[in-house]
């Protein structure tokens, strides 16, 4: 399990509806040298369907969001602050993006900075029904700062008898595989869970490990997303998901059967001094 960086900062520009459920959306990346212009088009990507969820459910987003600042980074001789923002953008709402079509980009050259603005347009789909407010697991990583190569350890405390599938996010894949399936896999089967559990188990033959990207190398610390889908029933996933595939998957599951918790969390470079 490979984790890399998610960052999300700056402007949202506004969002029109289009027909149907299909909303047009663009949003700004404002970025200087310290960020690469992918990182910054991801950025503005994820705020542009951010503002698209908005503007469809009449909804202020709350997202989860966690600071670093590298000051061992390569840039701290120039005297720059080098902070990061995870944030969690597809945190709790009513409405989730399930396709996007016709999208572009373009950066734009300032004299200090670059802008890059990405357009498109989201289909949203408002999650309908009420939630099951007695269906409660308490789920959350062992750590959520880990060593390259460390391994990640889920723990969950069921309220209720459940099942569930883990999940990690990471947008610096291929667009088809961003959602990844770490649990069930070949070597330990879905099962209902009753009682205290870890992921993997302390004495299981497998391991959920954190591989620092080897082509992220202007950086000491990364991140990613994971996905925790509990629900009442035994559930079958596909192995790896788009992100908007993923997000539609979900809404066939009935809102008061499912439970859903997303954690972001961090993974340290070999070379960072923080671990030498």
């Amino acid at each position: 399990m490979k984790l890399r960086n998610a960052v999300l900062a700056s402007l949202l520009c506004s969002t029109i509806p289009a027909h149907a459920e299909w909303y047009k959306t663009s949003a700004d990346e404002y970025f200087g040298p310290e960020v690469s212009e992918k990182t910054a088009c991801r950025n503005a990507e994820n705020k542009a369907l951010s503002g698209a969820i908005q503007r469809a459910t009449g909804q202020t987003i709350t997202a989860s969001q966690f600071q670093i600042c590298n000051d061992t980074n390569k840039y701290k001789a120039a005297n720059k602050d080098i902070c990061q923002l995870l944030t969690a953008t597809s945190a709790t709402t009513e409405g989730v993006v399930v396709a996007i079509k016709d999208k572009s980009q373009e950066v734009i050259q300032l004299t200090n900075q670059r802008i890059c603005r990405v357009s498109l347009e989201a289909d949203i789909k408002k999650d309908i029904g009420q939630a099951d407010t007695s269906f409660d697991p308490e789920i959350r990583l062992e750590k959520t700062m880990l060593k390259d190569g460390e391994t990640v350890r889920v723990i969950v405390r069921p309220n209720v008898p459940l099942y569930i599938t883990l999940f990690v996010y990471s947008p610096y894949l291929q667009e088809f595989e961003q959602v990844q399936r770490i649990y069930p896999n070949n070597f330990e089967p879905s099962k209902r869970i009753k009682h205290y559990t870890e992921f993997p188990s302390r004495d299981s033959a497998y391991s959920f490990n954190a591989y620092f990207p080897s082509s992220y190398d202007d950086t000491e610390q990364v991140g990613e997303i994971l996905i925790a889908v509990a629900t009442k029933t035994e559930i079958p996933f596909r192995t790896r998901f788009n992100f908007a595939e993923f997000n539609a998957r979900l809404q066939e599951i009935p809102k008061s059967d499912r439970r859903i918790v997303k954690i972001p969390y961090f993974i340290a470079s070999s070379k960072s001094e923080k671990f030498r």
